[in-house]
C-alpha cells in the first residue's frame, strides 16, 4: 500500500468528502465506504456487506484497500471515525474510481 495522507475535506458537485491521497497510486481518486454509504442514504454496514458479498469482483489494491488494523486506521481517529466506531468495525473500506 502507498503511503497514505489525509488532506482534509475536499467539495465535489456540493457534497464535503475526506481528502486521501496515496493508496492507489499517484493521481488516482478514492473514497472511503463511508461516504459513500452517505451518498446513498444507507447505513454503512449495508455497503460494507456488498462489498464482502462481492469480494471476488474487487483486486486489493487496485480496487479496493481494507484500512483496518493499518497504520492509516489512526489517522482517521476523530478526523473520520470515532475511537468506538473503528473499534466495532471490521472493516474500514477505502475504494478507488476504478
Amino acid at each position: 500500500m502507498n503511503n497514505l495522507t489525509l488532506k482534509g475535506l475536499t467539495n465535489v458537485d456540493g457534497m464535503q468528502f475526506h481528502h486521501i491521497e496515496g493508496g492507489f497510486g499517484k493521481g488516482k481518486r478514492s473514497m472511503l465506504a463511508k461516504e459513500i454509504a452517505n451518498i446513498h442514504n444507507k447505513e454503512l454496514k449495508h455497503i460494507n456487506e456488498a462489498i464482502n458479498s462481492n469480494k471476488k469482483r474487487f483486486k486489493d489494491y487496485v480496487d479496493v484497500i481494507d484500512l483496518k488494523g493499518t497504520e492509516f486506521e489512526v489517522d482517521l481517529v476523530d478526523r473520520v471515525f470515532s475511537k468506538q466506531s473503528i473499534a466495532n468495525s471490521r472493516n474500514i473500506y477505502l475504494l478507488s474510481e476504478r
